[in-house]
C-alpha cells in the first residue's frame, strides 16, 4: 500500500491509500461513510488486491488526513449540506488520478459505504460507463446527496449491488426502494440481519469481501 495525494478542483488536498496490482486492468475506488476513514476498508483492498485489482482509497475532505485546505483545517463535523455535497469534487479528483494510472471510466469500479454509496450512486449514473456500482447501506438522500434520484439514471450494463441490514431501517428501506426503482437494471440485493452499517456489514458477512469481487471481476 502507498500513500498518495492530489488536489481536487477547489483547492482541497486529499490523501488515499494506493493498493497496486500488477498490469492489472481493473480499477476500484472506495468511498467511505462517516466518520470513518480510508482505513476502513482495508480489508476490502487487500484482497481486491490478491485477486489482480488495483484500488483506491481516499480521505473524504474534512476526514482522516484529507484536511488541509486554503481556508484553514477542515472538519466533516462543521460541514453544511453543501459543503458535504462538495465530497464529489474529491470523487471527480480521484478518478482523474486513475485515469493517470492508466484507468479509464469503462475500467473503474465505485464501492461506497453510507454516504460514499450515495455519491457513488449519483457519480455512476451520471458517468455510465462506470461498469459497476456497490452501495452498502446507502440512503435516498444523505445531506442532500440524493441515491434515489440517481438510481433510476442507472443504465443497462451497470452491474450494482446493493445491501443493508434490517436493523438499520432508513438504508435497508432505502435499498429495497431502489431496487425497485431501477427500471434498467436489476441489481444485486443482500439483506441482512442485525443493525450493522456501511463497511461494518463486513463483520456481519466475512463473504460480503468475496461477494464484491465476484461482481467486480
Amino acid at each position: 500500500m502507498e500513500k498518495i495525494s492530489f488536489q481536487t478542483s477547489d483547492g482541497i488536498t486529499i490523501v488515499g491509500n494506493w493498493y497496486a496490482a500488477p498490469e492489472s486492468k481493473r480499477f476500484v475506488l472506495l468511498l467511505h461513510m462517516m466518520p470513518a476513514s480510508k482505513e476502513s476498508w482495508h480489508p476490502l483492498a487487500e484482497a481486491l488486491q490478491t485477486a489482480g485489482v488495483a484500488s483506491l482509497a481516499i480521505d473524504f475532505r474534512g476526514h482522516g488526513e484529507s484536511i488541509a485546505s486554503q481556508g484553514g483545517a477542515l472538519d466533516y463535523k462543521k460541514f453544511s449540506d453543501t459543503e458535504q455535497q462538495a465530497k464529489m469534487r474529491d470523487v471527480e479528483a480521484a478518478v482523474a488520478w486513475l485515469k493517470e494510472k492508466g484507468a479509464r471510466e469503462e475500467t473503474i469500479a465505485l464501492v461506497g459505504a453510507s454516504i460514499g454509496a450515495n455519491l457513488a450512486m449519483v457519480y455512476g449514473s451520471e458517468h455510465t460507463k462506470i461498469p459497476a456500482i456497490v452501495a452498502l447501506s446507502p440512503g435516498l438522500e444523505y445531506r442532500g446527496v440524493n441515491a434515489e434520484r440517481a438510481g433510476v439514471h442507472i443504465a443497462p450494463f451497470q452491474k450494482v449491488l446493493l445491501a443493508a441490514a434490517e436493523g438499520d431501517t432508513y438504508s435497508f428501506d432505502t435499498v429495497n426502494t431502489l431496487a425497485g426503482r431501477m427500471v434498467a437494471v436489476e441489481p444485486e440485493v443482500l439483506r441482512y440481519r442485525g443493525s450493522a452499517h456501511g463497511t461494518d456489514l463486513f463483520k456481519t458477512d466475512p463473504a460480503l469481501i468475496q461477494k464484491i469481487i465476484s461482481l467486480l471481476q
